[in-house]
C-alpha cells in the first residue's frame, strides 16, 4: 500500500515528498456498511409490477494516510460496492479510488471520486442512508423513475477521473473546484484524446457552515457544472442551491437544480434537454428514535 501510494504522490509532481514519506509509519483503517431494506411504494407501477420490494447497499472502505515532518498530510481512499447493479449492468467493484494531499491551504484530491458539485451540495436532510427521494443510492421510488430526476448533480460518470480543490474552512466558508478531462474512470492506460459526447467539465461549489444563535446551526450550499458536448452544439450546464436549519432536534432543509443544454446521455426521465427538481422536508430525532417527511 505504502509502494502504491508512493508512486500516485510521484506522478502529482510532488516526488520530493517520497523520502520522508517512506521513512514514516502508514496507518491503515479498514471499514464498511451494510443497510438492508424491505419497503412499500404506493404508485402507478402497472398491474404486472408489485408494489414491494428488498434491496440493499454496501460497501467495503480502505483509508491509508500518513503525516510528513512539515505538516502535510498525504492519503488514499478506495471504496468497493459489494452490489451489482443489474439494471445498468453496473459491476464496477471499486467506486472510488484517489490520493488526496491536506494541509493549512485546504485538501487536493486527485482519482476516481465525486466532483464538488455532488460532495458540496446540501438538499433536505434524511435518516436514511441511501433511502430518500433525492440522489438514493437505495431506494424503492426508483420504480417509478422519481430518483432519475435530482437536485444533485448526477450527469455522466461520477466517479471520472478528475482533480478536486477544496479551500480551508475560513469564518463558516468553503469553496471547491474540480476539472474533469474525461468521462471516463483512469486505468492503466491513459484516456482517448478525442472530445466525447460529455468531457472537459469544470465544477465550482460553496458552502457556509455557522451557528446563527444558541443552538441555532444553518448549512448554505451553491453550486454550477458546466461542461462541453463535444460535437453537438449543447454544452451541458447546471446550478443547484440548498440549505439545513438545526435547532434542538429538529432538522429542516430544501434545494433546487436547473439543468440545461443536456445531451441525450444525460438527459432523465424522457425530458428532452433540461429540467428543474426541487425538495423540501425535515426530520425529528430523540434518543434512538427518528421521524421524517421529505417532499420532492
Amino acid at each position: 500500500m505504502k509502494n502504491v501510494l508512493l508512486r500516485s504522490v510521484a506522478v502529482m509532481g510532488v516526488s520530493a515528498f517520497a523520502g520522508h514519506a517512506a521513512a514514516q509509519e502508514m496507518e491503515l483503517n479498514l471499514s464498511g456498511f451494510y443497510v438492508g431494506s424491505l419497503g412499500y411504494i404506493d404508485g402507478d407501477l402497472g398491474s404486472s409490477s408489485r408494489d414491494y420490494a428488498t434491496g440493499s447497499d454496501s460497501e467495503i472502505h480502505i483509508d491509508a494516510s500518513t503525516i510528513l515532518d512539515n505538516g502535510l498530510e498525504i492519503g488514499f481512499h478506495a471504496e468497493a460496492k459489494l452490489e451489482e447493479d443489474s439494471a445498468s449492468n453496473d459491476g464496477d467493484f471499486i467506486e472510488e479510488k484517489f490520493v488526496y494531499f491536506q494541509g493549512v491551504w485546504g485538501r487536493l484530491e486527485f482519482g476516481d471520486q465525486d466532483g464538488v458539485a455532488d460532495q458540496m451540495a446540501i438538499y433536505a436532510p434524511t435518516l436514511f442512508r441511501g433511502n430518500t427521494v433525492n440522489d438514493a443510492e437505495l431506494s424503492l421510488t426508483s420504480l417509478n423513475s422519481i430518483n432519475t430526476v435530482t437536485t444533485i448533480w448526477n450527469g455522466g460518470d461520477d466517479f471520472a477521473t478528475k482533480i478536486n480543490y477544496f479551500t480551508p474552512r475560513i469564518a463558516g466558508f468553503q469553496a471547491g473546484l474540480s476539472f474533469t478531462p474525461d468521462q471516463a474512470q483512469g486505468g492503466s492506460n491513459f484516456d482517448s484524446l478525442f472530445d466525447t459526447l460529455y468531457d472537459e467539465s469544470i465544477e465550482f461549489g460553496v458552502t457556509y457552515m455557522g451557528e446563527l444563535a444558541n443552538d441555532v446551526n444553518v448549512g448554505l450550499s451553491g453550486t454550477y457544472l458546466s461542461a462541453d458536448s463535444g460535437s453537438t452544439s449543447l454544452d451541458p450546464q447546471s446550478y443547484s442551491v440548498g440549505a439545513n436549519v438545526a435547532t434542538g432536534g429538529f432538522t429542516f432543509g430544501a434545494s433546487y437544480k436547473q439543468s440545461e443544454d443536456l445531451t441525450s446521455d444525460l438527459s432523465m426521465a424522457g425530458f428532452a434537454n433540461e429540467y428543474t427538481a426541487w425538495d423540501i422536508g425535515g426530520i425529528y430525532e430523540t434518543g434512538a428514535w427518528g421521524f421524517q417527511l421529505t417532499y420532492a
